[in-house]
C-alpha cells in the first residue's frame, strides 16, 4: 500500500472516530441556546466596534480617542428622560439579598412585599423571562393567566423547548400537590389538561418532544397519569388525544 493511500486511510479513520464519539446526548438544548446567544452577542459587538471605528475616523480623533470610542462601542446611551425625571428605579440591584429577605420574612410570619407587577408578555421570550423572575409559588398562576389566553401569540410561531419543559415541570408539581391534598376543585387540573392538549395540537409539538430527555418525557407521562387519576371521566377526549400524540411520537423516534 502506498504512503499516500495509508495517509488517506488514517484521515478517514480520524473522521469516523470523531463521528462515533458524537452522541445525541451532546445535543443539549440549553448549551445550544447559550452558544447561539453568545454568537449573536459577539456579532453585535463586532458590528458596534466597526461602527465606532468609522465614527472615530470621520471625527478625526487621535489614537486615545479612537481607543476609548472602540472600548465604549457596546455601551448604551442614557436616555434624557431617565436623568430629568428623577424617578427611582423599581428594579432591585441586589436580587439575591432581596429574595433571601423575602424568604426570611415568610419564615418569621411577616407577609412578604407584593411582587413587582410585570407587563403582559408579547412573545415567548418575554413570557419565559417574566416566568423565571416570579416566585416559584406564583409561577403556576402566571401560566394560568397567559398561557391559554395568548397561546397563539406566545407559541404559535415557535415552541421554545426550555420554556415548554419548565411549564410541564410546574404543572406536574401542581398536579402532585392537588392529588396529595385531595383537592376538590378541579379547575386547575382542567386548565392543565386543556393547555397540554393545545400544545399537542401544534404542528411543532413533534419537533419539541423529540428534543426531550428521558426525564422530561417521563414527566409528561406522569402528568398525563395525574390527569387520568384526577379528572376521570372529565375531558376524556382531550386526555386520549394527548396519549395518542405521546405514543405516536415515541414510536416515530424508535423507528428513526
Amino acid at each position: 500500500v502506498s504512503t499516500q493511500s495509508t495517509w488517506g486511510y488514517q484521515k478517514m479513520y480520524q473522521r469516523v472516530e470523531k463521528q462515533e464519539k458524537f452522541t445525541e446526548e451532546q445535543l443539549d438544548c440549553k448549551t445550544i441556546k447559550k452558544e447561539f446567544h453568545e454568537t449573536v452577542k459577539e456579532d453585535i459587538s463586532r458590528k458596534n466596534e466597526d461602527e465606532a471605528k468609522k465614527r472615530a475616523v470621520n471625527q478625526g480623533m487621535d489614537y486615545d480617542g479612537f481607543h476609548q470610542m472602540v472600548l465604549g462601542a457596546d455601551l448604551k446611551p442614557v436616555q434624557k428622560g431617565e436623568i430629568m425625571s428623577g424617578k427611582k428605579s423599581s428594579k432591585s440591584f441586589n436580587t439575591i439579598a432581596s429574595s433571601k429577605q423575602a424568604e426570611t420574612m415568610v419564615v418569621m410570619g411577616i407577609p412578604a412585599l407584593e411582587e413587582v407587577k410585570m407587563p403582559d408578555p408579547r412573545n415567548h421570550e418575554e413570557f419565559e423571562k417574566y416566568l423565571r423572575k416570579r416566585d416559584p409559588a406564583t409561577q403556576f398562576e402566571y401560566i394560568k393567566k397567559y398561557a391559554l389566553e395568548k397561546f397563539d401569540k406566545l407559541f404559535g410561531f415557535e415552541i421554545d423547548f426550555e420554556l415548554f419543559s419548565s411549564i410541564i415541570r410546574i404543572c406536574l408539581d401542581e398536579s402532585k400537590k392537588a392529588i396529595t391534598e385531595a383537592a376538590t376543585d378541579k379547575s386547575d387540573m382542567r386548565f392543565i389538561c386543556t393547555l397540554l392538549n393545545k400544545f399537542c395540537q401544534s404542528t411543532k409539538f413533534s419537533f419539541v418532544y423529540s428534543f426531550g430527555t428521558a426525564t422530561e418525557k417521563t414527566r409528561m407521562k406522569e402528568l398525563l397519569s395525574a390527569l387520568d387519576k384526577f379528572l376521570d371521566p372529565e375531558l376524556k377526549d382531550q386526555r386520549d388525544f394527548i396519549r395518542s400524540q405521546l405514543t405516536q411520537n415515541t414510536s416515530s423516534q424508535l423507528l428513526c
